[in-house]
């Protein structure tokens, strides 16, 4: 089926992928290897328009559909993949998640204008050493008190780890043993709670992605996102299915239009 975009979409493409050009790829491997930060990365991100461009404009975001979205990380991918992918989608991702609870919670709605912009950083917590995309094998807990959640256990290759200032995290509620989980937002700064050293890995260094360790921190209850955790968190998994695709068409383009250049320069050996 042919799909003939409008003159607004192919407008959006069109701007994020010479903003791409322009300001990434230039510098796309002083990222990978650490000479520019994420933290950087974001802030170009933020000061060009591209945070929370699937949020409500009421909430301070662009108010993109699936498709202009997936078209403008399309064009951003043309600049660097890593860059699109794993700083400013992932980002995206989680604001537009934690907009649905703008008005039943205080603490994202507290902090949600500087998470829309890109001045205060996420993480997404769900992954562990031997659960991976399986949430329901997953072995740290959390033990409702008094005092609010008591969360022991370990997780890990969180990306953006190291520059966030909240993590929502989802971890099983009363027991490693139960299925029901429950999702929390969890401040960096909370006692007993350990970002752990960055994991090199052979590509997207470009954000750091670290072991997480609870080790009875409290979190307060009106710090509870929701209690039905892990369907949450599918839904979460699911959003990016929609955008990755896009992001590596991208960057197949880009390598054709690099491959197209060297070839009309290059001359038979």
């Amino acid at each position: 089926m042919t799909v003939r975009l409008s003159d607004k979409e192919k407008l959006l493409f069109d701007e994020s992928r010479m903003f791409a050009l322009k300001k990434i790829a230039p510098a796309a491997d002083q990222w990978e290897i650490g000479i520019k930060t994420s933290i950087e990365a974001m802030n170009v991100f933020s000061e060009n328009g591209y945070c929370s461009i699937g949020v409500s404009k009421k909430l301070g975001g662009k108010g993109y559909n699936y498709l202009e979205c997936a078209l403008i990380y399309e064009g951003l991918a043309h600049g660097d993949g890593a860059l699109s992918s794993s700083i400013i989608q992932l980002h995206n991702n989680i604001v537009y998640m934690l907009a649905k609870y703008f008005e039943k919670n205080e603490v994202i709605r507290e902090f949600f204008p500087a998470m829309a912009s890109g001045h205060k950083r996420l993480a997404f917590a769900i992954t562990e050493k031997h659960s991976g995309s399986d949430p329901s094998s997953m072995n740290s807990y959390t033990v409702l008190r008094k005092d609010g959640y008591h969360i022991y256990g370990r997780k890990a290759w969180i990306f953006n780890a190291l520059e966030a200032d909240q993590f929502v995290v989802t971890v099983k509620n009363g027991s490693p043993d139960t299925k029901n989980m429950v999702m929390l937002l969890v401040d960096r700064n909370t006692p007993g709670f350990t970002i752990c050293d960055n994991k090199p890995r052979i590509g997207n260094n470009c954000i750091s992605c670290c072991d997480l360790q609870f080790d009875g921190c409290i979190i307060p209850k009106k710090r509870m996102i929701n209690e039905k955790g892990f369907q949450e968190a599918l839904s979460f998994i699911n959003l990016p299915r929609i955008f990755v695709p896009s992001i590596a068409i991208g960057m197949a383009q880009r390598i054709i239009d690099i491959t197209i250049k060297c070839l009309e320069v290059k001359k038979s050996i």
